[in-house]
Formats: C-alpha cells, structure tokens, sequence
C-alpha cells in the first residue's frame, strides 16, 4: 500500500471513530431527553404558588432562569425548581426562559406537574424540549451515518487494496483512445476530493459549533435590516457584567417595557454606567418578535460581534477552499473523456507527502517533455503515473492516483466516492442541524 493509500486510509479512520463518537454522544443525550418527558406526560397537574421567579448567572458568567415554587400533596407542602426535564441547557432557551418569567412572575398562581410516586418531583413545563430532542436526533443521525460509512469504507479498502493496486498499475493494459464511455459510477469516483478536502469538511463543522456557541446566528440576525419600533421603558436592575472588555467594564441593564398590552422584560449591555433603577428608556422593540428587544444606543448579546471573526473567517476560508476543490477534479471528467494518455515518470520526490508542487513527474508528448499539474492527486512514491493531457495543449494535464487508474480500467471505484458524497452530506446535514437548535 502507497504513502497516499495509507495516508487516505488513516484520515477516514479517523474521521470515522470522531464522527461516531460524537454521534453516540448525542444520541445518549437525546435519549435521557425522551425519557423524562414520556415520564412527565403521566405526572399529575397541582397547582402552585410561584415564590421566586428571576434570572441568575452561572459560573462562566450565562444567564439562566431560577423559579421556585411550592405546592401542596395530600396536605404536605413541597418546593419545586425544575422548569423542563432536558437535562441541561441547549443555548437556545433564551426566548423560551423570558415567556416562561414574563408568565410566572414571583407571587403567582400556576400549574406544576408532580410525580404522584414521588410527590417531591416536579416539573414547570413538561412538554419543553421536544423540540430540542427532535433535533438531537436529527443531528446525531448524519454523525452516526457518516462514522459507519466511513469506518465500512475502510474495512473495504484494506480488504480490497491488493486488488485495486494491481488494476491500477496493469500497463500492458492501456487505457482505450478518446473519447472514452465514463458510467455515472466512474464520474462520481473521479470527483473524489483528495484527504485534505475531507479533513476540511471536519475542521468547517467544528468552526460553525464554536460559531453557534458564541450566539453567531443571532448576531447575523440583530443586524440584519428589518423594521424596528420604539416604545417606553424603565431600568429594572444595573449590575456589572461577568467580564470585561478591552480592559472596560460592561454593565447589564434589566428593563421592562409595554408591547401589544403586555408587560414585558429585557436585557441590554453597555460600557456606559450612568443608568440608574427606575431611570425612563427608549426601547427598541422587534414587532415580529416582541420579547428580541434591547435599549437604544445599547446592545442584546454579552458575546460582542467582533469575537465573531475569528470563527467567521474560518469558515470563510474553508468554504470557498473546499468548493474550489471540488470544482478541481471537474477537469478530470473532461480529460477522462477526451483527453490523450501518456505514462508519466517520477523525476523528484520532494516530500514524501500526498500532491505537492515539491513532487515532479514527467511526460513525453509530441516530441517535448512536459511537467505533470503538481495539483494532480499523485504521491511522491508513485514512480509511474498515467496523465491525461489535452491535444495540443499538453500542459493542461492531470496525473492520475492509484485510485483514479483504477476507476478508469473498469474499477466502477463506488466506496471511492464515499468521500465526495457521504462526507459533504452528512456534514451540511450536520451543519444544517447545529444552526437550527
């Protein structure tokens, strides 16, 4: 097996065992989700007094929303805070927490669901988080397809590497003079992007995590143009925020403020510190969505968007990089077809790494010696390539990998295009899923 072949191998190894972990993780998640909330359908409604409602910080400096609650069980008082039964906290619970406060403020009548076994457990909200464990499901489904697939693909390649070598390397068995019949199996193989395209497709999923995480999507929304009223408020509470920024104090203010005859509340940050409780504000308020409101000349989110370019820029970079690599290997459909075939000899290995412009092979063609595309997907130890090369323009040409001979001697090469279309779909179903819990 060649530097490439195991190079290729490794990376879908790799890859795979990540993938599938990530996938069984959560998957488990989900599944403790589901069972709370099948336990909680047959919980018994009580009513309740709500005795503390408000917003606390953590740790690390989230916001999150505190209600206690008592109630009454065959004459025994108990206390309550449970709100939902999902374990943790998805980043998405925001708007969720503000209705559910704006509907239970402290000293209010509500309904609690309680464990008629366990009088002592209960629950705010028990059909929260359906939503939330769908969408595990949805994203731990393409982490598990793609860590199978993957790890299939190769167990197969092992099994089968002597026999695609061999196809590959036959050269008393030339390929046949333009134009050639490509099947549709044989076009996908050949769009295979090289490792490193696949790697890429890694490497974006984990930036748009690290994206989402830093409330990216909702920054992209807040300044995205759309109609905006303002009405009346008050400041509720002044407290200085977990963190600084640029060596500044940043202050979270708490507001309230009237929407369509409801009374509701909000946050905003600034450096600014001349606020004081009870103080009048302008309230900047989203008609289409009445609780996304902060106070003017202030803004929602504690994460600022400039800490959004690092991961942006990342996956600006990585986009187009990857899009450009699968547009490379279109040329090889060309010159699969049409193209004049010629054997290529290694003449400077370079590094002994996969395609680098370090790597050299020439050909002969009409009487002149030409240098094999150093882009082509060819290893420094492959003493021998095939290139195909464009009539007489021979140096519009490609070099032809183990793999790409293999496919055009016949080898339809179909657990080759595992890379070009298992991996891209599981990873923008992936992508696709983390944006929309």
């Amino acid at each position: 097996m060649n530097q490439s072949n195991r190079s290729d191998i490794g990376a879908r190894l790799l890859f795979g065992i990540i993938t599938l972990m990530v996938g069984s993780a959560l998957l488990g998640v989900r599944q403790v989700g589901v069972s709370g909330l099948k336990t909680a359908q047959s919980w018994t409604p009580t009513p309740c007094l709500i005795e503390r409602s408000e917003f606390d910080r953590d740790s690390e400096g989230d916001r999150y929303l505190v209600i206690e609650y008592r109630y009454l069980v065959n004459g025994k008082r108990y206390r309550g805070d449970r709100l939902d039964m999902v374990p943790g906290r998805g980043g998405d619970e925001g708007e969720w927490e503000q209705q559910l406060h704006e509907a239970h403020p402290k000293g209010a009548e509500a309904t609690c669901y309680v464990n008629p076994d366990r009088p002592d457990q209960s629950v705010l909200d028990p059909t929260h988080g359906d939503d939330a464990t769908r969408n595990l499901l949805l994203l731990s489904t393409p982490f598990l397809t793609a860590g199978a697939a993957l790890l299939f693909s190769v167990g197969w390649s092992v099994v089968h590497r002597r026999t695609d070598e061999s196809v590959a390397l036959q050269t008393a068995d030339p390929l046949p003079p333009p134009p050639r019949n490509l099947t549709w199996p044989q076009r996908v193989a050949l769009l295979r992007p090289p490792t490193e395209t696949l790697l890429a497709w890694a490497f974006l999923v984990g930036f748009v995590i690290i994206f989402k995480m830093l409330e990216g999507p909702e920054h992209v929304r807040d300044l995205m143009v759309r109609d905006e009223v303002t009405v009346e408020g008050s400041v509720t509470a002044i407290e200085q925020a977990p963190a600084q920024e640029s060596r500044r104090q940043l202050y979270e203010l708490s507001f309230q403020y009237e929407y369509a005859d409801q009374l509701r509340e909000g946050v905003s940050y600034t450096f600014d510190g001349g606020y004081d409780v009870d103080d009048p504000v302008t309230v900047v308020v989203d008609p289409g969505e009445p609780s996304r409101a902060r106070i003017a000349e202030t803004r929602q989110r504690l994460t600022p968007v400039w800490i959004l370019l690092f991961p942006g820029g990342v996956i600006a970079l990585l986009v187009p990089g990857i899009v450009t690599s699968y547009l490379s290997r279109f040329r090889y459909w060309g010159l699969a077809r049409h193209g004049e075939a010629a054997g290529a000899i290694l003449v400077d290995a370079g590094r002994s790494d996969v395609a680098n412009p370090l790597t050299k092979h020439e050909f002969t063609a009409n009487g002149s010696t030409y240098l094999v595309n150093p882009r082509s997907a060819i290893s420094a130890d492959q003493l021998y390539c095939t290139v195909l090369y464009r009539r007489g323009a021979p140096h519009h040409n490609v070099g032809l990998s183990t793999q790409d001979e293999a496919v055009l001697h016949g080898d339809a090469g179909w657990r080759s295009a595992f890379g070009l279309i298992l991996v891209p779909l599981i990873c923008v179903a992936a992508i696709a899923g983390i944006l929309a819990i």
